[in-house]
C-alpha cells in the first residue's frame, strides 16, 4: 500500500513537472525605440494600451495626431514580438508612417 502511494505521488510530481517545463509563453515584451531614449513593458496575454503619452515617448512623436495609429502599430509590433518569443524588440519608423521591428540582441 505505502509503495503505491510513493509511486502515485512521483507520478503527480512527474506531471507537474512536465507541465511547468511545457509553458514557455512569454509574459511581457520590452519595447524601445532606435534611439533608444525610452522604453515600455508590454504584457503579452491581454495588454492594456499604453497611454498617447508612452507612445509618443517611444517614438519619438513630434506630432501628437500622429499617435493613436502608432498606438496600433506599436501594440501589433509587440503581439508579432510576443508571438515570435521575443523579449525585447527594437522599433523604427519609415519614412512613410509604418512601423518595424526586430529583436534586440542581448549584450555579449
Amino acid at each position: 500500500m505505502r509503495t503505491t502511494h510513493v509511486v502515485a505521488l512521483s507520478l503527480v510530481v512527474f506531471g507537474i513537472g512536465i507541465a511547468a517545463a511545457q509553458d514557455t509563453s512569454l509574459k511581457t515584451v520590452e519595447v524601445t525605440a532606435e534611439e533608444g531614449k525610452h522604453a515600455i513593458t508590454m504584457a503579452c496575454v491581454n495588454p492594456e494600451e499604453p497611454s498617447l503619452q508612452d507612445v509618443q515617448d517611444v517614438l519619438n512623436v513630434s506630432d501628437p495626431a500622429q499617435a493613436p495609429g502608432l498606438r496600433t502599430k506599436l501594440m501589433g509590433a509587440a503581439a508579432e514580438a510576443c508571438a515570435a518569443k521575443e523579449p525585447k524588440i527594437m522599433v523604427m519608423r519609415s519614412a512613410s508612417g509604418g512601423l518595424t521591428w526586430k529583436p534586440m540582441k542581448a549584450a555579449m
